[in-house]
């Protein structure tokens, strides 16, 4: 990647960059910042051969900062979003709630509570505990049940 390749595209980065920034938001410093990553990345991967080098960069930088944005926008959560009663404090007894679960359920619970504050993959906890449970045996019925059971303890 040279400078006189990146003279040449510069106004396609920050059009692109204001561009997203209209229709989806954010804060354009950082949707900058993330183009010009995505920019520098695009410039070593370009081939003649597929399109033209405005081309090729337009579409790496808008697709790296959708692909951010889709994973980011999915971790966030508004309180409007939320049921009143989280918002609100409440008491939550643990113990209590276990108590009332099938032992299939206890043990989904406490492995969920337990086991994965650890750790970190691209399998969700949900999926991670069902990849588990099948791997000790569980099947599809029984592990559908008891997040089931789980779930309308919680409501």
């Amino acid at each position: 990647m040279d400078s006189a390749h990146y003279d040449s595209v510069s106004k396609l980065v920050y059009y692109v960059t204001h561009k997203f920034h209209k229709q989806f938001g954010g804060d354009l410093t950082e949707l900058q910042s993330e183009a010009h990553e995505h920019y520098t990345v695009a410039a070593t991967k370009y081939d003649p051969q597929r399109s033209k080098y405005s081309t090729w960069i337009h579409y790496y930088i808008w697709y790296g900062l959708l692909k951010t944005y889709k994973r980011t926008k999915q971790r966030q959560i508004t309180a409007s979003q939320l049921p009143k009663d989280i918002i609100a404090p409440t008491h939550f007894n643990l113990k209590t709630f276990l108590e009332g679960l099938s032992n299939e359920s206890k043990q989904v619970a406490h492995f969920a509570l337990t086991s994965l504050n650890k750790r970190r993959g691209k399998h969700s906890k949900r999926r991670t505990i069902v990849n588990v449970l099948q791997h000790l045996g569980w099947s599809g019925q029984q592990i559908a049940k008891s997040f089931r059971e789980i779930r309308e303890a919680l409501s």
